[in-house]
């Protein structure tokens, strides 16, 4: 159990570093972000089958996060960084 909240810990800040990359218009981030919601389902899945609980509501926000991530504007934002030094 101590592991799984060990490797949470590790994917949020993760996580969060990623979303600054992506702030700044880099499209890798995207995809690091995309594949990072992919392991926090894993997560959620693992930690409901030993605990019970799980964090669903955790991963619920992540894929929020990543559909809006993928919506047109944000290509259109990732578009534009690519004319940014």
């Amino acid at each position: 159990m101590l592991l799984l909240v060990l490797i949470a810990l590790a994917l949020a800040a993760a996580q969060v570093t990623l979303a600054m990359k992506m702030k700044e218009g880099r499209e890798w981030a995207r995809y690091a972000l995309t594949v990072a919601a992919g392991v926090s389902l894993l997560l959620a899945a693992v930690s409901t089958g030993l605990a019970g609980g799980g964090s669903w509501p955790s991963f619920v926000i992540c894929l929020a996060a990543t559909v809006l991530m993928w919506l047109p504007a944000a290509q259109a934002w990732f578009n534009a960084g690519k004319s940014r030094p």
